[in-house]
């Protein structure tokens, strides 16, 4: 996959919604994107080996099953404890040490 900046994903989102009455539609342009293969802007943010990109969806359905959902746990980091948050699969919170048992349990408790 290749790095646009936002910018650029902005302008290609804003062209295809523009020939498409105003509305972005992700299967449409996904289609446009793969028939037009190379030549289209966005083709390279996508990963076109069935395989990989199988791999990949698995993982963001993996980083979906879990992500409104607060894991009970963490590591310490010095006077840092890192409480994790599931939140696109990969987000930490810090809190300073003497925090962390509220925190805990708060979620504990459900809250």
């Amino acid at each position: 996959m290749a790095i646009f900046s936002k910018d650029a994903r902005q302008a290609i989102v804003q062209d295809y919604a523009t020939r498409h009455d105003g509305v972005f539609e992700p299967s449409g342009f996904l289609d446009e994107v793969r028939v037009t293969g190379g030549l289209h802007p966005a083709f390279r943010w996508f990963e076109w080996n069935n395989v990989a990109a199988g791999d990949a969806y698995r993982l963001e359905q993996a980083r979906d099953f879990a992500r409104d959902l607060c894991i009970v746990g963490g590591r310490t980091f010095g006077a840092w404890a890192c409480k994790e948050y599931v939140l696109a699969g990969m987000a930490v919170e810090l809190r300073r040490y003497e925090q962390r048992d509220a925190c805990c349990a708060r979620v504990a408790d459900g809250a």
